[in-house]
């Protein structure tokens, strides 16, 4: 049998190694917690920013004040990678089957096989609607 966790949990594009699991961790444990809690604790990760456009006109904003209201933003990916059976890096195959864990899918960004150069999103929908063609047809 192959070791499946610890393949999808340390290789992640953005949090590699240990620091990734523990973070992974951590996020489990959130959306993991009751729905009050939950909501309290992402909405306070994810607050609203500052404004960068002033409405009125009044005085635009210099580079500091632009760079204090802005943030980073990631799309995680490719930590369970497609790819074939011999493949040490890969989690699951063409059809998005989980090597190991029969009647378990994989439809989302983390089955691309590299980190993309550009948005994720539109890929990530094809990968779910050509799944959801692999079950139906199953």
């Amino acid at each position: 049998m192959r070791p499946i966790c610890s393949r999808a949990i340390l290789r992640c594009d953005s949090w590699l190694g240990l620091g990734g699991a523990i973070k992974g961790l951590a996020a489990t444990a959130v959306l993991a917690s009751p729905a009050l809690l939950r909501r309290a604790l992402v909405e306070r990760m994810i607050r609203p920013g500052r404004l960068v456009v002033d409405q009125n006109g009044s005085k635009p904003l210099d580079a500091h004040e632009i760079l204090a209201a802005s943030g980073t933003m990631f799309h995680p990916s490719c930590s369970c990678a497609m790819g074939r059976e011999d493949d040490e890096a890969a989690v699951v195959d063409p059809k998005c089957r989980v090597y190991g864990v029969r009647g378990l899918r994989v439809a989302d960004a983390s089955v691309m096989p590299k980190i993309p150069s550009a948005n994720t999103n539109f890929p990530t929908i094809m990968i779910a609607e050509r799944v959801a063609d692999f079950i139906r047809s199953a």
